[in-house]
């Protein structure tokens, strides 16, 4: 998902579908082919939401491919967009009466506040020995999953570190295909206004990655960019 907006009633999302095809060639090499393919969605809300925040989940299913002819591919899989929208509700309550006929029966219940939320978009640039034996001929497959492994508030502002898990299923110069994976670790700081003394709670969420592999005499790297 690379954008999310909603404007009065409408919600718009936009992203993209990255489409990894492993196949065996003519000449009974392990290949892959790899496509970027964008979409839309839009929709319509219930009701006006005013400073609500989106959170999406995308997944694909129903996948099938088959070979149509030595060069072309048929592929089909259905998107899954799973859309949740949270807004901020007010509701009056009475807390007391100043009639003394009338018998108050009173009790205490916890209310959550949403002081804030903020959204950063972080680009990571790294690159990754895939090994120091293996000479590595290309990438048949790889996948980047972010997560948070702790968060908290430190003088007013929301300090989030996580770590990015890539494997990488590559194909060596012996023709195995071996996997290779790595962890790289980050942390992001987000100014939230009067969140202090605040449980606060983060996710990472992955909208794209680059990976080009290249080989040397000392062994064999990857630079990733997410």
């Amino acid at each position: 998902i690379s954008s999310k907006q909603i404007n009065g009633k409408n919600c718009s999302i936009d992203g993209n579908c990255l489409i990894t095809v492993i196949y065996v060639s003519e000449t009974g090499a392990l290949c892959s082919y790899a496509d970027n393919i964008p979409f839309s969605k839009n929709f319509e809300l219930e009701n006006e939401c005013e400073d609500a925040y989106v959170e999406i989940d995308s997944i694909c299913d129903n996948i099938s491919c088959r070979a149509i002819t030595g060069r072309r591919l048929e592929l089909n899989c259905n998107a899954i967009l799973n859309v949740s929208v949270n807004n901020v509700c007010k509701k009056e309550i009475v807390t007391g009466c100043d009639c003394s006929s009338i018998q108050l029966k009173l009790e205490s219940t916890n209310v959550t506040t949403c002081v804030g939320r903020s959204d950063k978009n972080v680009i990571i640039e790294e690159e990754l020995q895939i090994s120091d034996s293996e000479t590595v001929t290309s990438c048949l497959r790889c996948s980047v999953t972010p997560r948070i492994t702790d968060n908290r508030v430190v003088s007013g502002k929301v300090m989030a570190k996580g770590e990015v898990e890539i494997k990488m299923l590559c194909l060596c110069k012996d023709g195995a295909a071996k996997e290779f994976s790595s962890i790289i670790p980050f942390s992001q700081m987000m100014e939230i206004e009067n969140c202090d003394e605040c449980d606060c709670e983060s996710k990472a969420t992955l909208c794209g990655y680059e990976f080009r592999e290249r080989s040397g005499s000392d062994g064999s790297f990857a630079s990733v960019i997410f």
